[in-house]
């Protein structure tokens, strides 16, 4: 049976829902299977996160949209000391629960969407928030300027935000993934604008949004390349323009890069990237830096990346 017979099939057993049929080719390929087919209805359920014994690690914030003023918003922080977290090869965390509390995949939960304009993103103070003390909104610390243009751009997000189903809808109480991922899809239309007007390191909130998305296809068992791809792509804007917030983010985004060269065998762009922080060394030795121990750091991280490249569980995720 040819793609586009299997694509008009899936089409009919999953409610016409483009997103599901492309979620069942790319975990089972062309092979069509009831079981299959019911595993992705299942998996995607916005109901689908079953509570785990334990204290719930999230509490909610009070926030108001900065672009259309919107208070009926639904914004998640994690509890101190509520999970602890492990690092995939590019440096994104794992979480896991600490003591009392219940496991939680944050990064569900961690990007605050507007449902009336779709403004998203996983830094709260991008948004108005309520203080307690002073029994008022604290402003955004977004420009007025950008906050303008996001009310010019709104329907951009909107016409995003439409091509999401209802089970990939990142508005929902529970997100599955693809809510998930559409979250981090909405915060970059607004990193863009960010982007557009200059700000100071939002390539680099771009790739570390990317890097989000592949690590939640991944974790998911789907195909992760693209987003990765993506991840270093503007990860090289970033390294470029020296878009980084500061000199640790820099010699940890230089390493990440290098990292991703690897992954995609460009082994002579990942050796460039790490004797740029060589270089940086030396600088920072000539002058006696406060910040020579942090380069120093991820200089030795470059050195064990490029000792084992050539072992088979070098991208594994940690267990």
């Amino acid at each position: 049976m040819d793609i586009l017979a299997v694509k008009r099939r899936l089409m009919m057993f999953l409610d016409n829902n483009e997103e599901l049929v492309k979620m069942y080719l790319d975990r089972f390929g062309v092979e069509l299977s009831m079981p299959n087919i019911k595993a992705i209805r299942e998996m995607t359920a916005p109901d689908q996160e079953k509570a785990e014994p334990g204290e719930d690690p999230l509490y909610t914030i009070k926030v108001q949209c900065p672009v259309c003023k919107n208070r009926d918003i639904q914004a998640w922080e994690l509890r101190s000391k509520s999970q602890v977290t492990v690092l995939d090869p590019f440096m994104m965390p794992i979480y896991s629960s600490a003591g009392d509390y219940r496991k939680v995949n944050y990064p569900h939960y961690a990007v605050t969407v507007c449902p009336k304009c779709y403004f998203a993103s996983p830094d709260k103070k991008d948004f108005n928030v309520w203080s307690r003390t002073r029994n008022e909104f604290q402003k955004s610390n977004m420009s007025p300027s950008i906050i303008v243009e996001l009310i010019h751009n709104m329907g951009v997000r909107q016409s995003l935000a439409e091509e999401f189903d209802t089970t990939a809808n990142p508005l929902l109480k529970v997100r599955n993934y693809s809510g998930a991922i559409n979250s981090y899809r909405l915060a970059i239309k607004r990193v863009e604008t960010e982007i557009t007007f200059g700000v100071n390191s939002a390539t680099y909130k771009k790739a570390n949004y990317w890097l989000k998305i592949a690590l939640i296809q991944r974790l998911n068992n789907l195909n992760f390349d693209e987003s990765l791809n993506l991840a270093r792509e503007t990860l090289q804007t970033t390294y470029l323009k020296t878009d980084f917030p500061n000199a640790e983010h820099e010699y940890q985004g230089t390493y990440v890069l290098s990292a991703l060269e690897l992954y995609f065998k460009n082994n002579k762009l990942c050796r460039e990237y790490q004797s740029s922080l060589d270089r940086i060394k030396s600088e920072l030795n000539a002058v006696n830096s406060p910040n020579l121990n942090s380069c120093l750091k991820w200089i030795n991280k470059c050195k064990r990346l490029w000792d084992d490249r050539n072992r088979e569980d070098l991208w594994d995720l940690p267990k």
